[in-house]
């Protein structure tokens, strides 16, 4: 299955920008069939501070993407830039629609920016031969609201999906019983981090000598954070004030 991978707050560093390329390199275990990369400042500290974004994806590997793709000219802050407070990565395993540059996640619409992990079964996300299952997916809510489509979905579709939305600026995280999604929060700076396996949050982060707390995501229930409000004292505290319910989804257990 894919894997979702990234990074939130005011206190990213050199060191979690080199934690973040390895947490892709060991994600590849769970798919070679594509990569992405999209970060953001998502905190303006004026309404005359410019936006910043920039994204990248490929057909390729991760590590083919952090190593030899990236053109210096164009892509050069790329995982390099400590300025962002978003990252959000994604490596893929292809289940519907082909290998190609479209196909791999992030896909990106005026309103937001979203990855899946998952496999979906509703028909209404299966008729386009080209496209995957996931940006019909993430398409469909950037028109109706992530409560509405996730909670129509087919009880046997399996979902986590993480989601920048562009109009509030917060990062949205969801998943149900058939994909998992944990979260590691950085004890002495201000960087949250997630990936589908709290196995390999803690091989890079033990790695890098790192003190954190994991915790993994309710199922069913949409949270957001704003990365300016991630801080030391609140992960010290209790990491989980770091949390907004945005809703709680009414959805049957899957059958299998």
């Amino acid at each position: 299955m894919c894997r979702n991978l990234g990074m939130m707050g005011p206190g990213i560093s050199q060191t979690d920008l080199s934690i973040i390329r390895d947490l892709g390199i060991i994600s590849e275990m769970g798919g070679t069939d594509g990569a992405g990369i999209y970060q953001v400042k998502s905190h303006k500290y004026s309404p005359h501070t410019p936006s910043y974004e920039l994204m990248y994806k490929s057909w390729s590997t991760w590590s083919q993407v952090v190593t030899n793709e990236i053109d210096n000219k164009q892509y050069g802050d790329l995982l390099s830039n400590t300025f962002v407070d978003v990252v959000i990565g994604h490596v893929r395993a292809s289940t519907k629609g082909g290998i190609s540059d479209s196909n791999a996640h992030p896909f990106v619409f005026p309103n937001l920016v979203g990855v899946h992990n998952g496999t979906l079964k509703d028909q209404k996300y299966l008729h386009d031969k080209e496209k995957t299952d996931s940006e019909l997916m993430f398409k469909d809510i950037s028109e109706r609201g992530v409560e509405a489509v996730l909670t129509e979905l087919d009880r046997d579709s399996a979902f986590a999906i993480v989601m920048y939305n562009k109009i509030d600026r917060k990062v949205y995280f969801a998943r149900n019983e058939l994909r998992p999604l944990s979260f590691a929060f950085i004890e002495d700076r201000a960087v949250m981090y997630w990936a589908s396996e709290p196995g390999m949050l803690r091989f890079v982060l033990d790695r890098y000598g790192q003190t954190y707390k994991v915790f993994n995501l309710k199922v069913n229930t949409v949270v957001k954070v704003y990365a300016d409000n991630i801080s030391t004292f609140k992960i010290k505290d209790d990491p989980l004030k770091i949390f907004e319910v945005h809703c709680k989804l009414d959805r049957q257990l899957p059958t299998h």
